[in-house]
């Protein structure tokens, strides 16, 4: 996973890196799901990134272009002063 922060805009942009086996063609769904440091789920208080359970998460939507190892990366949450 790749996380920067950008200081002018004061976001951070969360981008996972992973492989996707024979799915070129085929939408998919990337979800991040968010803990504090004690592995706890952090609250969305203002409903911009919430779970279906109040937590926060992000998502993305993709489609891989090659048949198999194919590395993906989706940008998943820009403003962390959103939740």
């Amino acid at each position: 996973m790749d996380t920067k922060f950008d200081d002018a805009t004061q976001q951070i942009a969360i981008t996972p890196i992973f492989t996707v086996d024979n799915a070129k063609g085929v939408n998919c769904h990337a979800v991040a799901y968010f803990y504090d440091e004690r592995g706890v789920p952090l609250k969305d208080i203002n409903n911009l990134y919430a779970a279906s359970d109040g937590s926060v998460s992000s998502t993305a939507d993709f489609t891989p272009a090659t048949r198999s190892h194919c590395i993906i990366t989706a940008r998943l949450i820009q403003d962390p002063f959103a939740i």
